[in-house]
């Protein structure tokens, strides 16, 4: 071999030594609290981007809406008897819906089970807390888009089904009957 090549291996010998040598970076070990404290800003930043989403969302439709409190935004488009009393916990409610995503992914639909419509116990049946949240808002007659933030519906998992991770979920619900 040449001493010209054998150089020239060297030296690429060399460049890719040091060119694959591991820079340690100190990192920094955090403690249990300032690990919790990065977790809750950051699920703060995700919550306050979600709801300017459901706001961007309701603004662009022009609906008017009422907040419950905790992020769940209820537009009535249809009202039932003003005399009706609003749902309580532990009432029975029939109703028709379908579910959806805020990009109009369809996700379920009453019509896709064997009824044509479902009853939800106010506060007892295996829904998103959201929804219970926002059916005693509603009385017997109510139509009501509902717009329910990922931590009041499926959360970080999502429903592993229709539903992804950290979704928030639209119910476009009809009350047929309210059972006391």
């Amino acid at each position: 071999m040449s001493s010209r090549l054998i150089n020239s291996l060297t030296v690429l010998l060399l460049f890719f030594l040091f060119a694959c040598g591991e820079t340690k970076e100190t990192e920094k070990a955090y403690t249990k609290e300032e690990y919790k404290t990065i977790l809750e800003n950051s699920n703060k930043v995700k919550t306050l981007r979600e709801e300017e989403d459901i706001k961007n969302y309701i603004k662009r439709r022009n609906w008017t809406s009422e907040e419950t409190g905790t992020g769940v935004y209820i537009v009535k488009y249809e009202t039932g008897k003003s005399d009706d009393s609003l749902m309580q916990p532990g009432d029975a409610a029939r109703v028709t819906f379908t579910v959806s995503l805020l990009d109009g992914t369809l996700c379920y639909t009453t019509e896709d089970t064997e009824q044509e419509q479902l009853e939800i116990v106010v506060e007892k049946a295996d829904v998103e807390s959201g929804l219970h949240e926002a059916l005693t808002h509603l009385r017997k007659g109510d139509k009501a888009i509902i717009l329910i933030p990922s931590h009041r519906a499926h959360g970080l998992l999502g429903d592993q089904e229709k539903i992804p991770p950290l979704s928030t979920v639209i119910y476009d619900i009809q009350i047929l009957d309210v059972l006391k």
